[in-house]
């Protein structure tokens, strides 16, 4: 953002890089056997005494809340249950408290809900993961693109197809910061036209929006319809979770929103928490199949869940979204490997862990963990965007602190 003096970090592009960089803060955990046998067990093994974890838990969040005048919500089901813990304000103005209830940004666990909804078409036989994207995307849409319309549709899944990010582009961040106008998802991709792929094709994962933005249209390609109608109707609804806010067709009924606030110097003069809902929202609203999925904490758990238990999806599609690729993308010495819409974690939570983060504003983490069969969802409503700012290291905090509650 060249008319910023002096040059700060990009609320969202670049932070969001420098978020993925901060991941890799415990050595990497051999995740023994993981192509596809991650799942949520209907036999589980004893749980730790769940009053005492969830109570240790609460104290956790209330004391980072309290010290550093943060808000945080986490649902979490395994043996022992589900359960919400939340602390902090839903709402600085009104005084509101943060709940359960409150429906909070997922930001790039959305990938998570669009490579299911592209592996139901799989299983349908209406799309081919190892198919050319030319197959189903108009000529008119990858004139011009990286990699033209050979790539096939795994590597868009699993960040292989090395395009570009157009969140990480200029032009993105004028758009972000500065413009009222919507960006449509071909308008995404048309920010990187004649940019050189990040680098060779199906080697390894180049973590990019420009390659969901592409799944998002290959949807509506091969359905006819906007792509978070088959989304909701394939997806949420089969999962019980008609409750999640996606895509533009969205109800009008009210629902309580967290707000959601930055220190970035972007946005804050004083470096205190301002309110940047509305930009929150922008993002929400156009970052979609990349991005854009609203919901209470409980209803992320339950997606990740239903992803991997047998029933949504067929054993060959769940074996395929835990066949693993490195990241690279100017992190090759991260131990970070991608699936089809999941992310191994063990390097980040020191134990075998399949998922995804999510980071725009603020950030978001969901997470399984195979041995105890523990799933949860944080989320935090106050970021400072960098992932080297005092405000993630917070929220790395407490995340490691639930995890380790968690394992007894």
């Amino acid at each position: 953002m060249k008319s910023v003096t002096p040059p700060q970090p990009p609320l969202h592009s670049s932070g969001r890089r420098r978020w993925m960089q901060a991941l890799a803060i415990t050595p990497l955990l051999p995740l023994a056997g993981c192509d596809g046998d991650v799942t949520v067990n209907a036999a589980t093994p004893s749980p730790p005494a769940l009053p005492a974890a969830r109570a240790a838990v609460r104290e956790l969040l209330q004391s980072v809340s309290h010290r550093h005048d943060l808000a945080f919500v986490l649902a979490v089901a395994g043996p022992g249950g589900e359960w919400v813990e939340a602390s902090g304000l839903a709402d600085r103005a009104r005084g509101e408290a943060l709940s359960a209830g409150h429906f909070v940004q997922g930001y790039s666990i959305t990938k998570l809900l669009t490579a299911s909804a592209v592996l139901r078409l799989v299983d349908q036989g209406r799309v081919a993961l190892d198919a050319p994207i030319a197959l189903y995307l108009a000529p008119a849409l990858l004139d011009g693109r990286p990699g033209g319309g050979a790539t096939p549709v795994r590597a868009l899944l699993d960040h292989s197809a090395a395009i570009p990010n157009f969140s990480d582009t200029e032009a993105y961040d004028a758009w972000l910061l500065g413009s009222d106008a919507e960006l449509p998802l071909q308008a995404q991709v048309q920010l990187v036209q004649g940019a050189p792929l990040l680098g060779p094709q199906g080697q390894s994962a180049y973590y990019s929006n420009t390659h969901y933005a592409l799944l998002a249209l290959l949807i509506e390609a091969v359905t006819g319809d906007l792509h978070e109608r088959f989304v909701r109707a394939e997806v949420l609804l089969p999962l019980g979770l008609s409750e999640c806010r996606y895509g533009r067709e969205r109800s009008g009924e009210a629902y309580p929103q967290a707000r959601y606030y930055s220190t970035n110097s972007l946005i804050s003069k004083d470096g205190k928490p301002v309110d940047a809902s509305a930009l929150t929202h922008k993002i929400m609203r156009n970052e979609l199949g990349s991005g854009g999925l609203e919901a209470p904490a409980p209803a992320f758990v339950r997606l990740l869940q239903g992803v991997l238990r047998p029933g949504l999806l067929s054993a060959e599609s769940r074996i395929a979204m835990q066949r693993w690729q490195p990241l690279q993308a100017g992190m090759a010495s991260i131990p970070e490997f991608y699936g089809l819409g999941l992310m191994r974690l063990d390097h980040d939570l020191g134990q075998r862990a399949v998922g995804h983060p999510g980071s725009g504003v603020a950030w978001s983490y969901l997470a399984h963990l195979p041995d105890s069969q523990q799933t949860f969802f944080l989320a935090t409503t106050t970021g400072d965007a960098p992932a080297d700012g005092p405000l993630y290291d917070n929220f790395q905090a407490v995340r490691a602190g639930v995890v380790r509650l968690l394992a007894g």
